[in-house]
């Protein structure tokens, strides 16, 4: 890889991330003291610009969200692609699973957020989550939670599972990229 600069990273176990080069074409497992690229022609022909990585909590599905306002969904191991997702009408951000693997929630550019099953090519709810881009995504870790920060400086909370506004805060500012729940799910 030349000057490889890491755009988005899933982090697994302890020093294990998989990560995308800027131009979007590569797959990288990354260790403290080394970088072993996976198979960047997949990546290089099936999508255009990659702006966010997930990895399902059982390591064994692995999805890609772009400029295309696709979500892909690919076999980790295999490397393959298995479907893909369409669902939003802008640039998709970001994507997170739910700790349990069983829900992906997708969001970016047009302001919704939407739930999948990962065994479904539909969403089964459509959040209108901001009036700007949706930046970050997280689910507590008993998956009641879902929490969404947009570029309009707002971080919305909502039921992970009827999909109704539990709470709005204000964020620092218009650039929150990652959110995380405490271990308890409190904070």
């Amino acid at each position: 890889m030349r000057n490889p600069r890491i755009l988005t990273a899933t982090w697994l176990l302890a020093a294990l991330a998989l990560g995308l080069t800027a131009r979007g074409d590569s797959i990288a497992e990354l260790k403290p003291s080394q970088v072993i690229q996976l198979d960047g022609q997949v990546l290089l022909n099936q999508v255009p610009v990659v702006s966010s990585v997930a990895l399902d909590p059982a390591g064994r599905m692995l999805v890609t969200a772009g400029d295309d306002h696709l979500v892909r969904l690919w076999d980790a191991r295999a490397g393959s692609m298995q479907r893909q997702l369409a669902g939003h009408s802008d640039w998709v951000r970001v994507a997170a699973f739910s700790p349990d693997g069983q829900v992906l929630a997708t969001a970016g550019d047009d302001g919704i957020i939407q739930l999948w099953s990962v065994s479904s090519t539909r969403p089964y709810r459509t959040l209108s989550a901001h009036e700007a881009s949706v930046q970050a995504l997280a689910f507590s870790p008993d998956n009641h939670l879902l929490a969404a920060a947009g570029s309009d400086n707002q971080v919305r909370v909502y039921d992970g599972r009827r999909g109704a506004l539990v709470r709005t805060l204000e964020a620092p500012g218009p650039d929150v990229r990652a959110l995380l729940f405490s271990p308890g799910g409190r904070q």
